[in-house]
């Protein structure tokens, strides 16, 4: 079970969820990487993409070869929800 930050709302169930879509795309993440991740966010400002992004894939995508699908995965997992998805997925392909 992932320990519960107060205030982290949806946060733990959304990077369950994250790491699944990473296992599913290729990438060998499993629960404990999903806790460490949760862990490392805990010294992060979450209110900056870059290093969520960054803190994220030091735990999750632990080789280079890795790094293209998970960049790939994490801008269509935490897109603005605002924007329409075919625009997320146009734009993740853009680069």
């Amino acid at each position: 079970m992932m320990p519960v930050v107060e205030g982290s709302g949806r946060l733990p169930l959304n990077l369950m969820h994250f790491g699944r879509m990473l296992r599913r795309a290729g990438l060998p993440v499993g629960p404990g990487q999903v806790i460490e991740a949760q862990n490392a966010l805990l010294h992060i400002d979450l209110t900056r993409k870059h290093d969520v992004h960054a803190g994220l894939r030091a735990v999750l995508a632990t080789r280079h070869e890795q790094w293209e699908v998970f960049d790939a995965a994490f801008a269509l997992f935490w897109r603005n929800p605002e924007r329409n998805v075919a625009e997320s997925i146009m734009a993740a392909l853009d680069g």
